[in-house]
């Protein structure tokens, strides 16, 4: 759920769940991953809107923690 405040969209999310990686060469292994973030929404008409949206994310592969940051932007279509 979101609130709208003029024409920006505030949100935040958080994501839990398994993350899988084969390695060339025949190594594998799958883990818990979980990513928390969030964005803002900006109305560019009635249905649409621009996103910007950053998330950090974080796996666990062969014994190691890898910490990461992943931003990205688009375009939502509400119906």
């Amino acid at each position: 759920m979101s609130v709208s405040v003029g024409k920006f969209r505030p949100f935040a999310e958080g994501l839990i769940g398994a993350s899988h990686v084969n390695v060339k060469g025949g190594s594998s292994d799958t883990s818990f991953a979980s990513a928390l973030g969030g964005g803002i929404d900006y109305k560019l008409i009635p249905a649409v809107a621009w996103r910007l949206q950053g998330d950090y994310v974080q796996t666990r592969f062969f014994n190691t923690t890898q910490n990461n940051l992943q931003l990205a932007t688009g375009i939502v279509i509400r119906f």
